[in-house]
């Protein structure tokens, strides 16, 4: 497959199970991020090698910076963070793979699960 038949992906956190887990398992797949999301920016310019530097991806340190750039999301942030960025990737329209776990809260999860 190439990128062209998959959605245009944001990373959203890019921690190590960015970069022992996911990015490997994508690139597997030809489906390379359009977006990378991280306050860090080392943890970008690491995933960022891992993609080339040729063909790096746009980094960012909040997605709504690139919201024009991609269809679909990872979030792969620490768990504190996934309510809140969930729900705002669902308002505005993103499909969303949201790793474990879904919320820190039942009451987080019911209402990503009710937006979506």
């Amino acid at each position: 497959m190439t990128n062209a038949e998959f959605p245009r992906l944001a990373i959203i956190g890019c921690g190590s199970i960015v970069s022992h887990h996911l990015l490997p398992a994508l690139l597997r797949l030809g489906w390379r991020p359009s977006v990378l999301v991280d306050p860090s920016p080392e943890r970008l310019e690491a995933v960022q090698a891992m993609l080339g530097r040729n063909r790096a991806p746009v980094a960012v340190a909040d997605w709504r910076e690139a919201a024009d750039r991609f269809d679909a999301a990872l979030v792969a942030a620490p768990p504190m963070f996934h309510a809140p960025v969930g729900q705002s990737l669902l308002e505005a329209g993103k499909h969303v793979f949201m790793e474990k776990p879904l919320a820190v809260t039942l009451a987080d999860a019911e209402r990503m699960v009710q937006t979506a």
